[in-house]
């Protein structure tokens, strides 16, 4: 498993994580006009093959929620994972090819 420092990347926890505090709030919101929840990942790691099942099946949750998401990949190769996690929500997928315009990217697409 990838480490950044001293903690590893868990992106199934993070996702799953999200997918509980939207659901909570969904629960316990009572205005007649609800929000349309969006899950943004900004990813600057490499996708964990050992990860890979427990995020999907965030990712089918999300679908059946119906909540988007969204990720911008920072690293020098697209990762397949989000990419999918993106299309199969019906998010964006963004892989900039300068990231030092991260920025731009954001305002252009948010």
């Amino acid at each position: 498993m990838e480490n950044i420092g001293d903690k590893p990347v868990v992106t199934a926890r993070s996702l799953s994580m999200a997918l509980c505090y939207i659901n909570q709030y969904m629960e316990t919101e009572t205005t007649e006009k609800k929000l349309q929840p969006r899950i943004l990942f900004i990813s600057s790691s490499y996708d964990d093959p050992e990860q890979y099942i427990p995020f999907i099946n965030c990712v089918y949750q999300s679908v059946r929620m119906k909540i988007p998401i969204d990720a911008i990949d920072l690293t020098d190769e697209e990762s397949p994972m989000l990419a999918q996690a993106s299309h199969l929500t019906k998010g964006i997928y963004i892989h900039p090819n300068h990231p030092t315009g991260f920025l731009q990217y954001l305002m252009v697409y948010y």
